[in-house]
């Protein structure tokens, strides 16, 4: 057993000697280049560039062939007002004209009859344009009806009068 633990140790000792390395030498002369490898990937885009100063202006080319027509643009404004055209020449007279028909008079259209009552109406072909209640001091309520007005409450009274006044229909 002892033969066999001598030859572990030296085993060890003669596998460990190989790990440690001794004073570094001087590096010896270059060797030849070697052939030339594959080629490799293409590598990323690099950044953009400054633009370059603009170039001189071309010379103008020839003159295009016509174009169709365009569709019509939509109206315009209406313009200012021209000015005033200048006076034209008198006219002949014309011929007179029919004989028209006889119009209404006013004054016959409209009639009031006398205040006698409290109460008072037009006739059927009338129709009343306007009443006022008068003889009397103290206030007195004024109605309508349909042909007529009456001031108060008593239609009868001689102490208030009514005044109306009628038109033709």
């Amino acid at each position: 057993m002892r033969w066999t633990l001598l030859a572990l140790t030296m085993a060890a000792a003669v596998a460990l000697g190989g790990c440690f390395e001794g004073k570094q030498g001087p590096a010896g002369p270059a060797g030849a280049q070697g052939a030339q490898g594959a080629k490799g990937d293409k590598g990323d885009a690099g950044a953009q560039g400054v633009a370059g100063a603009a170039g001189a202006v071309g010379a103008r080319g020839e003159k295009g062939e016509k174009g169709d027509t365009g569709a019509a643009g939509a109206q315009g404004l209406a313009g200012a007002a021209g000015a005033r055209g200048e006076r034209g020449e008198k006219g002949d007279k014309g011929d007179r004209g029919d004989k028209g028909d006889a119009g209404v008079s006013t004054a016959a259209s409209f009639r009031v009859p006398p205040a006698t009552a409290a109460r008072a109406s037009c006739n059927a072909d009338e129709v009343m344009i306007t009443a006022m209640c008068v003889g009397s001091s103290t206030y007195q309520a004024l109605s309508f009806e349909p042909q007529g007005a009456q001031c108060g409450s008593d239609p009868a009274s001689t102490a208030v009068k009514v005044a109306i006044v009628c038109a033709k229909k």
